[in-house]
This record gives structure tokens, sequence and C-alpha cells, in this order.
């Protein structure tokens, strides 16, 4: 049933008429909005429409819809004589639900919000689509012109069109507003009014800012939906429309973008007294107020510039003494952050005090000569102006304005989601009673030496030492290596109200042990600290779940997110609470949405809060995500300026122009990078260190992506290096991001091999995050295997479960066939480096393509190998392996240098490439190549790519190359003789011919060089769902690249012979409880060719079936049995063998027992 609209006009101005073109709104009984006259909604539905019957084909016909507005409550109130407001609310079919509007008195916007909630196990609800939708008769719109905004609020997007019965889907995607102009009028419908101020595009349980705008028969319909799981959940949406137009979003909106990592751009940045100074100011100096310019002094008289050097906004200022003020108009309307900053030279200042608009900030300033001085405040300015005052002995430098949020987008400081709060309310999130309480604005005052330009790394640079602290277990207790990782079934918005009673938490605990899931992710309100009214009763919900599930083996580990002030719920009011704890900018004290993760008050304060968060819980471990800096720019806090000093000996410049600044060729900003990731290693040892007075066995896990491992955003921008994070975690993952890594097998098995040397160097285990598209449950089960193979656990989103004509790889545990992840040793004697310092300085090319291409080709190859990383290259773990490579590993320590020739001294093979060894660990160059010793060659640092390559004793075998392999240019400094021996030789572009591989003996070992990458070529990229398959093989460079491993490796250095093993038959060989275990996983389906869109699906026949057995020999002192097991057969298959040498055996798996992923095991 659906209900039509009736003819009610609502008054909307008491006492008054509606002014021409004002809106006017009809909502006694149902809902009719009008503009000028003119009816812009006809009426609105909310339905629930029923989930296919099981069975159902997917393009059979949608059961029918039903009305969940069938007999609503309602209630009309008007709101201190600002607004009449209505509302329906009430529960059908289990779906509780309410819908608000109201129009302002003046009749110049009408607003809209409703939200629908639906409980855990409603299995009528479950698959079902809960569907709120207004119709617009198209009449209204026709052949009016659009621009529509829609994209993820990171990056809006901007179509226009005009409005035609055939428009079908405006924007062809979910927009985010949509301004009209025609028929004599001007209009905006904003879809998401709370602005683009946190990733909130995501149901369920947020407040979704994008709508579904269609053209439908006579209508334009807009629309919210959503399908609840099993765990029910909320929806939610706002609606405001106002007569305006499409510019109108700058004056409504604080920004268009908003991203997880980003500065809060300034609106307005003055100086005073400089001479010399950044471009992000404007010069105010003692300029009197212009209304044309919007900004000065209001009397200039006594006003004065004291200048300490002539460059830099901080080393001059305005003094004055008595009282003067600053003007500022033309401001949007909203919540400013108003950072004014002072440097004073020899002169200090003080005291003194600041108001803003009459009312007094702060008060008793004084400065000390030599001084910088940060004030930073939140405050309301509605009025399209400022007045700051100075009074006593005062100082300014720079005055900065950002825009939190403008008044038209608050809904969380002076009110909430709803206007009328004392209405029952569908869901426990965005409660008014949230929001009841004022918020507290708090003012932030710091200060830091004001550092003497050029002098600022004159002392020596101090050394650092890295401690690290890790979970310590009892014999037996070690969960991390048996973890199937899954969670309660919400994503990052889960509510921790979902399962809220006993009986609900133990037939979820149930679900999760019956699916195997033994290790619970609670990742519910992800950004904990910014649902302060929630915090108490998510913990008790957590601690339930705890004392529930332990008795069954289930561990907890906690999600949370450290950093991050987004306006989700209360965060902008937990922001403005904590002023002095907020990252700044180095290059003028602008203050980030975000906590420092490196201010030593607030860590104690967030360190207290989650040890206490730990015991009234009782979990077992916490990932907290997000512990980072904001950017390249932050953070220049006084907290992080004055630790490294202290820490390094040298100063952070306070010269925005100094050229030191975001200069990586400068060793001060080297040094203070790399002191930024020390600092977050820090973090995690001290936060571990505090958790483990009381619980050692205590987990912290943490993941990145594999582009945080591979390229500098984490590393560098954000401060997350890994080889710094891992100091405190005990379990590191990776988020893999493609969503379909079958398409990707290539490239992510060598990731994940990557990601594998925190395993290999320090002992760590390893897991990875397997996303997919719909949650194919191929795509799922192809993910773990990869995983799986090489010893990583698998952390999924659950709440799917196994198709009945599926493998249910979940139950493959250690009891029936699997590895033991913990005891299980790697079987190889090759080890790959994977230089992260390399990674953050590299020289002339980047770092990992020549590594990973390497390993790729060895995969094709089925060479088992292993990576480690710089903490690795100590003898007890490279004793281990017979070859090392070292492959481009541009910056490396004199440390890291010893240990890769003590390897080699001891009989090692050390496989070395292009501008090995170019630097140092700080990125500082070598005077000199380090192996010039053992290489007569003289190592120039400019490209000369290989064209042709010449092989054999005499060179005579010459072989082209249809596209150039990379290389840098190495002469022979005299002439090539013994020990030294040239095994190839490349031509360059000019026809000059140059040493390809060299080979060198060092004690009882060899070293290897090639200044040529014949990784590159090889190299395959990780490529997500809906984008561009790249990669295209160059086989004549992949077959130099195998005939030179060849010979790096030798002959005894792999376990086995792969006879009749594919290419795209994933292997690996482990060591596991006293048997060999070789694992086989079938990526024969995976066909992807350049030029292709990578799918969210695998192909119709993923998996197709083998055409010849798998015949492979194993290097044996003796072999009693081998046998099969998998996740696609029950039990045991007993495998055919032979001797064929002595320590020779080779054994047959039958092609129809490798269907997706088969293990080997033989003892």
């Amino acid at each position: 049933m659906k209900i039509k609209a009736c003819t009610f006009l609502a008054i909307m101005s008491m006492g008054t008429a509606a002014v021409a073109g004002a809106f006017s709104l009809a909502a006694e009984k149902s809902l009719q909005i009008s503009f000028g006259g003119t009816t812009l909604v006809l009426e609105e539905e909310m339905d629930l429409t029923p989930a296919l019957p099981p069975g159902a084909v997917p393009e059979a016909p949608p059961p029918p819809s039903m009305s969940l507005l069938r007999n609503p409550q309602t209630n009309i109130s008007d709101l201190g004589g600002n607004r009449r407001v209505y509302n329906v609310h009430g529960e059908t079919d289990g779906v509780k639900y309410r819908r608000e509007v109201s129009a302002a008195a003046d009749g110049s916007e009408v607003e809209l919000a409703f939200m629908a909630h639906c409980p855990a196990y409603q299995d009528h609800l479950t698959g079902s689509t809960i569907r709120y939708r207004l119709r617009l008769p198209l009449a209204a719109f026709e052949g009016c012109t659009y621009t529509a905004l829609y994209g993820r609020s990171s990056e809006l997007k901007e179509v226009s069109g005009t409005v035609v019965a055939s428009s079908g889907r405006i924007a062809n995607a979910p927009i985010r507003q949509i301004a009209f102009s025609g028929q004599g009028r001007q209009l905006v419908i904003d879809c998401n009014p709370k602005g683009v101020n946190a990733h909130g595009d995501y149901p369920p349980n947020a407040v979704v800012g994008v709508w579904d705008l269609i053209v439908e028969s006579d209508c334009l319909v807009l629309s919210r939906t959503y399908t609840p799981l099993f765990f029910g959940g909320m929806v939610a949406g706002h609606l405001v429309f106002y007569e305006g137009t499409h510019e109108d979003f700058t004056r409504r909106h604080a920004t268009d973008s908003y991203r997880y990592f980003s500065e809060m751009l300034p609106d307005r940045q003055f100086v005073f007294g400089a001479r010399k100074f950044g471009k992000q100011y404007t010069d105010a100096g003692v300029n009197v107020f212009s209304p044309e310019k919007g900004f000065g002094w209001l009397v200039t008289e006594g006003l004065r510039v004291s200048t300490h050097r002539p460059q830099g906004a901080l080393y001059s200022a305005v003094r004055g003494s008595g009282e003067a003020s600053f003007r500022m108009t033309g401001l949007r309307s909203g919540v400013h952050i108003i950072t004014i900053v002072t440097g004073v030279g020899l002169e200090g200042a003080g005291p003194f005090s600041v108001s803003c608009n009459g009312r007094v900030v702060a008060s008793n300033l004084s400065i000390a000569p030599l001084t910088v001085q940060t004030l930073s405040f939140p405050v309301w300015l509605e009025s399209g102006e400022a007045r700051f005052t100075f009074a006593g002995n005062w100082a300014v430098s720079t005055l900065n304005d950002q825009l939190l949020q403008t008044s038209y987008e608050d809904y969380s400081f002076r009110r909430g989601f709803w206007r009328h709060t004392g209405l029952p309310e569908p869901s426990v999130m965005f409660s008014s009673a949230s929001y009841a309480k004022a918020p507290e604005f708090a003012v932030s005052v710091s200060k830091y030496p004001l550092p003497e330009p050029g002098q600022e790394a004159a002392a020596p640079l101090k050394s650092w030492d890295f401690p690290t602290s890790h979970a310590v277990f009892k014999p037996g207790e070690d969960w991390r290596g048996r973890a199937n990782i899954g969670s309660l079934g919400p994503s990052n918005n889960g509510t921790f109200s979902e399962f809220n009673t006993p009986e609900l938490i133990a037939r979820r605990i149930q679900e999760l042990k019956a699916d195997n899931l033994n290790v619970i992710l609670t990742n519910g309100m992800l950004s904990r600290h910014t649902y302060p009214t929630h915090l108490q009763r998510a913990e008790q919900n957590l601690a339930d779940f705890v004392r529930a599930g332990h008795p069954h083996g289930i561990k907890f580990v906690d999600h949370q997110d450290h950093s991050l002030l987004w306006d989700m719920d209360s965060g902008f009011r937990v922001l403005v609470a904590n002023m002095p704890y907020l990252q700044q900018t180095v290059d003028g004290q602008l203050t980030a949405r975000g906590f420092c993760p490196s201010n030593s008050q607030y860590f104690v304060k967030f360190a207290d809060t989650i040890a206490a968060h730990v015991q009234a819980t009782g979990i077992d471990g916490i990932m907290i995500d997000e512990v980072s800096f904001h950017g390249l720019k932050f953070c220049g806090c006084a907290d992080c300026r004055q630790t490294f000093t202290a820490e390094s000996g040298w100063q952070l410049p306070a010269d925005e122009c100094s050229p030191d600044l975001f200069n990586k060729e400068s060793a001060l900003w080297r040094a203070w990078l790399r002191w930024r990731q020390k600092r977050l290693g820090d973090f995690w040892y001290h936060l571990k260190e505090r958790i483990r007075t009381f619980k050692p066995d205590f987990v912290i896990m943490g993941y990145s992506t594999h582009y945080g491992m591979t390229s500098t955003y984490g590393s560098l921008s954000q401060g997350g290096a890994l080889e710094q994070s891992t100091r405190g975690w005990d379990f590191v993952g990776t988020e893999i991001m493609t969503r379909n890594i079958y398409a990707n097998y290539r490239a992510l098995m060598t990731l994940r091999q990557a990601k594998g040397q925190f395993q290999h160097s320090a002992d760590l285990p390893v897991f990875g995050l397997v996303y997919t598209s719909g949650f194919n449950w191929d795509l799922m089960y192809f993910g773990w295997a990869l995983n799986n193979m090489l010893g990583q656990t698998t952390w999924e989103m659950t709440g799917r479960y196994c198709p009945p004509d599926k493998s249910n790889y979940r139950l493959f545990t250690a009891n029936n066939g699997n590895m033991a992840m913990r005891e299980a040793e790697p079987v190889t004697s090759v080890a790959m480096l994977f230089s992260n310092q390399s990674r953050d300085w590299p020289r002339g090319v980047a770092y990992p393509p020549d590594v990973l291409g390497m390993s790729q080709l060895l995969n094709l190859k089925h060479i088992p190998h292993v990576f480690i990383n710089e903490t690795g290259l100590k003898q007890d773990i490279l004793k281990k392996y017979k070859v090392l490579f070292v492959c481009n590993a541009m910056s490396l320590s004199d440390a890291n240098l010893a240990a890769i020739r003590e390897f080699a001294q001891q009989g090692g093979t050390v496989y070395l490439s292009n501008r090995i060894g170019a630097s140092n660990e700080n990125g500082d160059l070598r005077s000199s190549w380090p192996f010039a010793d053992l290489f007569p060659l003289e190592r120039i640092d400019k490209p000369s790519p290989a064209v042709k390559m010449y092989a054999g004793p005499t060179f005579a075998e010459t072989l082209e190359l249809a596209k150039p392999i990379s290389g840098v240019v190495c002469r022979a400094t005299a002439e090539i003789a013994a020990p030294v021996r040239v095994l190839w030789e490349y031509e360059g572009p000019s026809g000059a011919r140059f040493p390809a591989v060299l080979e060198v003996p060092l004690g009882a070992g060899r070293v290897v060089y090639s200044p040529l990458l014949l990784g590159v070529p090889a190299n395959a990229t990780e490529i997500a769902v809906g984008r561009e398959f790249t990669f295209e093989r160059q086989l004549d460079a992949e077959e130099i690249a195998h005939r030179v491993l060849a010979e790096v490796l030798g002959k005894e250095t792999t376990p086995w012979v792969p006879v009749t093993v594919p290419e795209d038959v994933l292997t690996n060989i482990f060591r596991d409880r006293g048997e060999t275990v070789v694992h086989f996983l079938n990526a024969t389906g995976s066909r992807m060719a350049p030029g292709q869109t990578v799918s969210a699906s695998p192909p119709d026949e993923p998996f197709p079936a083998l055409e010849k057995d798998l015949r492979f020999v194993m290097r044996l002192p003796s072999l009693q049995r081998a046998y099969a097991v998998s996740p696609d057969f029950a039990g045991q298959v007993e495998l055919k063998t032979r001797q064929v040498e002595l320590g020779a055996y080779e054994i047959v798996l039958p092609a129809d027992r490798l269907k997706i992923y088969t293990l080997v095991r033989i003892r």
C-alpha cells in the first residue's frame, strides 16, 4: 500500500503567509513539498522488497514490495517558533523507522531526514531491500539544466545536462547534490548536507550522503536503499531543498574533498612583518583595514615591525604596547580553527591577551626570546567577520583561518540527526542524547625554540636504538599460527548493538565456531574515540562476547583507529575538545583533523585508555589503524619538534622558505623523515610495554596494503614504515586491495612472499585480508590458499558461508592435513632481500621492480625462496640459505654490506644488481662504489639499457631483445681478468658493449653482479578490479634472466625438480611435523591479457582440469610414504612413488587430485 499525498498546506511562518518563491510543506498525513506554488515532491515511499526465494534465478522478477508506512504514528511540533516539524515513526515487519521533515520559518529551505533499522537474525529481512523514495513530478523539471556532484568523498566529480524523459539515471551514479535551473527557478537538492568531512558512504549504520536520482515514467525518483544481512543494521539519510545554484556548494560546505590523510586547507593566512615569506601567506603587515581587501588593522598607531632575520614568517612580527584589533570580513559561517603564531627574536613578548569578537581566548601570554608560540582555538564565526584584539606587550607573526565546518553542515555541535529530540529513534546510533551536552572548545598554547636559520643541522646527528617488544606465550598457547580470522559480521560501521542479548551472542558464537573462525576482529565504530557516548555500551558488549567466546577457544582482537578526527558521530566535537594534541603542519603550524601519534602527553592518555579497555574487556589483542602522520607536512607541533631535537641533535626548520623542507636531497629532511618512522616505532614499542605489564601474551596486530609495503606512501608520507611498526606488532598483515587475487596471481604470490620478510627476519606470523567483490567463494578460496601455501593465515570479512557445491576451505586445519603454521619451516636455500631502506631512498630508478620481478621469475620455475629484510641480515638467519639476492638495493648501511660480504665469505652465493649500495641507510650518497674492490668497474649513475645480449664462453651467441632491459653505466677501470669472470655481455643503443654479468670468488663463496635490471621486464603489478590489466610478458627477456638465474643458483640449491608442473600451477615447499609438504595451487584458468579489464568475478570455469599428472622429483634421504590432502576431497590419497637415483624420488600427483588446492605430504 502506498500513501498518496494530501492537499494539506503547512503553515511556514507562524502568523504570516509564505513569501513568493518560498518552500511550502504538506506533511500531516503524507508528504508533499512545493516551491513557489509548484509541487516538487509528490509523495514518499518506504518499502520492503523481500529477497528472491531460494533457488530463484537472478533475473527472476522481484517479489512485490510492502509499504513500511502502513500504520505510522505522527507528531507535529513547533520548535521555538522557527520551524514546524513533522514526524512519522513506528515499526512494521520488524523494521523500526522514522521520517522527519521541516521547513525554515521564512520558507528558505526544507530539510528531510529518515532512518530505518532492522535487528539481527530476522530471516524475512535478511537479503530483502529497504528503500526510501521521493517521487518528484518530471513536468516540474523537464527542460531544466542541471549540475550534479557525485563520487567518493575523496574526489567529487561534476556532471551537467538537461532533464528529459529519457535521462535515465542522473550521473549514472549516486549523487551528492544536484542544482536545477529552468522554468523560472533555481533549486538545489543537497543529498549530503553534512558535507564530505568523513568517509561515510558505506551502509549500514552511517548517514550516507549519496542518493540515486532516476527518471522513471513521469517522475524523478530520489532514493536510498539498504539490503540487510543477518546482522541487520540501519539506513539513514538527510536531504535539504533550497533555492540556489551549484555555486552555493562552497558557501554551504567547508570542503569538496576529504581523505584520511589530508590537510585542512586554510581559508586565509596572513603574515605580519616578514620581508620574505612563503607563498601561502598574504602580507597584512601594519596595513589599515580595507573593505575591498577584507582585512587589516582598525588602528595602526603604535604598531611596529620587529625583525630577527629577513626570511621566514616566524622571524618577524608586528608588535604593540597596549591594545590593537585586526579585522577580517567575508568569512563563511561556521566553526573556524584560528591559529596565531608568534616568533620572537632577542626581544621577548608579554604579558598579553588575545580576544576574538570580544571574548578573551587566552590571557597572561608570555614569550621568551628566541621562541615560537602557537595559539590555536576553535570558534563559531557566523556574522561574516572576526575581530582579533591583542592587549598588553604583544606580538604576532602569522594569523591563519581554517574552516572546520559550516553552519549548514552542523549535525553534531548544536543539534543532532533529529530536530525533535523527544520522539522514538530507530537506532542507538545518532541518538539525540549524544549531542545534548554542549561541546567543549579547548584552547592550545605551545612553544618551541626558534632555530637559527642554516644552523639546524650543525651538531652531530645522534644515532638511535630500536628496541622491540613482543608477545610471550606459554607453551602451546600461541594461537596466531592457527588463526582463521573473521568478524562478528558488520564492517567498520558496526555498532556493538547487533548482538545485544546473551541469546544473540551465544548464537553468533556457535556460528563462528561451526565455521572454524577462531579469531574475531571486532571492528565496529572504527574511530572509537569519535563515539564518546557509545564507549561504555560498546565495551560492555565486547566483554560479553569475550566471556562467551573464550570457553569455545575463540580469541578476540579489537579493531580501532588512533588518529582520525573526521565528522563521524561526534568526531568534530572530540577535535575541538583536544586542540593541544592535534597534528600541525611543519610550514605554518596549521591544525589537522587528527591526533598526533608522537605527542607525548596524548600518548600517555591513549595508552592508559587502551590498557583500561584491555582489562575491562579481556580481549586477546588489538589492531589500531591510522597510527600515522597525515602527510609529509606533519607533524610540526612543538612536541614533535622538541623531541626530534632531543633525540637527533638537529632542529626542524621554522622558516617555511627553508631549502631543507620537503627536500629529499637534504640530509636534515631525510633525518626528519627517518625520525618520524622511528617515532611511530616507539609508539608501538611503548604501547606494547605498557600492556605487557599485566598481559604478556597480548597481541598487537597491524597491516598495510602491498602498496604501503612497496612505496613510500606509507613509510615516508605517513611515517608508517613496517620495519618500525613491527617493533611492537606481533601479527603482520596485508589488506589485499585488488578484489581479484586470481586475476593477479603472478604479482600477488610474489607480494605475499615479500610480506613474508617479517616471518623470516623477525619470526612474526603474517596474515592477508582477502577481499572480493560480492563475496565470490572461488576467489575467496584462492586467496586463502595463496596465503596458506606461504605459511600465512587469512582474515575475511565474514558472514558468508560455504555454498553447498563448493569446498569449505575453512574446515581444512592442521588436524586433517593442513600445516601447523607456527611450526612449519620453508624448505629453501634461496633468500631475497627486500630492502626497506632502498624503497625509501632510491637513486635513479624505483627500487621494488627488480627484486619483485626476480621473485616472479623464480616462481615461474618453481624455485622456492623467501624474503628477508635488513633485520634478517645477520648470520644466524643467513646461515639457513645458500643464495642471497640483493637486487638493486641502493641504500644499505655499512653493517648491511658487511653482513652480505660475510655471507659470501662463509660459502654463500650473492647476486647484486644495478645501483647496489649507492648510498647508506640514511640515503646519503657514498663517494665510491662499495664493491669496487671486487669488480674493476666504475659505476656512473646514468642509464645504459641493453638492446642485445651476448652469451657463451666467447660471447658468440647473440640474443636480440624486442624491448631494451634497463641498466646503469659500468665501465671497466682495468682489464677484467681472473679471478673476475664476465659471464654475459650486453650492447647498448650506441653499439658499445659492456659486461652484463660478472662473477668473482669471495672467501668460500662468490659474488655475482649485473648492472642490468633483469627482473624489471618480468614484474607484473597488482591491478584492482575495474582497471586495465597492463602486464605483457617479454619472453625473450625472461629467457635471458632464467639462464642467468640458472648460473647463479647452480644445480644443488633447489630441493626438487618439477618435471611436469605447469608455470601456472603455483607451488611451495615446507617441512611440517616430520613431513615434507609440497603445495599445489591451480591458477591455470587465469588468463589475463594486456588491455583486459580485471573482472570482479573469476572465469566461468575458474579451475579447469589439468591435462597431465603432476610428476616431480624430491631430493630426500629416504621416502616412506607420499599422500595427498585437500579441502577438495576427504581423507588421504596415497600417491605413486619411485626412486630414480640415490636420494631422489619421483612422486606422481594425479591430475584429478588437483582441483583447486592440494598438499602432497611426504614422510
